[in-house]
């Protein structure tokens, strides 16, 4: 790269805007926020070191080297760092996806209940019918895992509160049904069963008609292309951060490195998929990829749920729900 204009510091790094280096960008900044701009004392005479002369001196070479001065009141914005926010390594994010199903498990341990009637047992695991509390565990639980596994990208993390709020009104409910089409589709092969994390299942024979129509919908949707595909933990975290960095709700905020995340996870899912299926790899790739369509339309479906009477109406949610659903 050529040298500094002013400095004459030669870096690797371009300049800033195409002018000077990034010292001479922040020496400029400071200057700005003063009330009196430097004037050399030396008839314009630097030092030996051209990296030390005067603060006149180089105000000046920064003024010719076509910087613009904009006074007090009006200071120039700090850079950008040059060095990106880690994204989180796949592995971790698998972790720590596991240790929020295990967290699900507890809870299910925890509420005892006898048998009753319409429950059955597979691999020795009692499965009952979803009552209004469990369903509310559920989401309560899946709200704060979604929202604790967002932050483990800085990019969502530094992010203001009330577009944090407003991504996880859609990321949240996104968030629980790729864990619960997992589960379903794990479970058993039975297209009449939704599977919730705590050891309760919908059913889409229910006597409520539209839940009845509700559940069916996540079935077809997302269990049955779960289950065909034999989606497991590893892109279920892919499913997960793409939908988290490709938001689809009109005027979402705009997330710093949310492309450069989509395709180093894209790029995953690809290897992934070759790596699962060498022969027909590329068609998996984009039979997943199709899924993502899949869990926006089933997002929507659930919010017109919550205003509908039965289990899912909203006002039957606690408050730390109800504030997660009128973002």
């Amino acid at each position: 790269m050529p040298p500094c204009p002013v400095c004459s510091f030669s870096s690797e790094k371009k300049p800033v805007n195409g002018k000077v280096c990034y010292k001479c960008k922040l020496f400029f900044y400071r200057i700005s926020k003063k009330r009196n701009v430097p004037v050399c004392k030396g008839n314009h005479k630097d030092f030996p070191d051209d990296t030390r002369f005067c603060q006149g001196c180089r105000f000046e070479k920064c003024l010719n080297a076509g910087m613009i001065y904009k006074g007090i009141e009006k200071p120039l914005d700090l850079p950008d760092s040059d060095t990106p926010a880690p994204i989180p390594k796949l592995q971790d994010l698998l972790n720590i996806q596991n240790n929020q199903w295990a967290l699900h498990e507890k809870y299910a341990q925890c509420r005892t209940f006898p048998e009753p009637a319409g429950s059955f047992k597979i691999d020795e695991k009692l499965y009952r019918r979803a009552d209004q509390s469990d369903i509310n565990l559920c989401l309560h639980i899946g709200f704060r895992n979604a929202n604790n596994w967002a932050n483990l990208f800085e990019s969502f993390k530094t992010l203001k509160s009330r577009d944090k709020k407003s991504v996880m009104g859609e990321f949240g409910i996104a968030f629980l049904l790729v864990d619960q089409a997992y589960k379903s589709a794990s479970i058993t092969d039975c297209k009449s069963f939704w599977f919730l994390p705590n050891h309760t299942f919908l059913c889409s024979e229910s006597q409520e008609r539209n839940q009845s129509k509700f559940v069916n919908s996540l079935i077809q949707s997302l269990k049955v292309p779960f289950s065909n595909l034999q989606i497991d933990d590893v892109e279920c975290v892919i499913l997960k951060a793409l939908l988290l960095f490709s938001p689809s709700f009109p005027r979402h905020p705009k997330i710093q490195q949310s492309s450069g995340i989509v395709q180093k996870f894209m790029s995953h899912l690809m290897s992934y998929s070759v790596e699962k299926c060498p022969e027909n790899g590329e068609i998996r790739f984009g039979e997943v990829i199709l899924l993502l369509s899949s869990i926006r339309c089933a997002v929507k479906s659930f919010y017109n749920q919550t205003r509908q009477c039965g289990n899912f109406n909203i006002d039957s949610f606690d408050n730390f729900l109800r504030n997660c659903f009128l973002t």
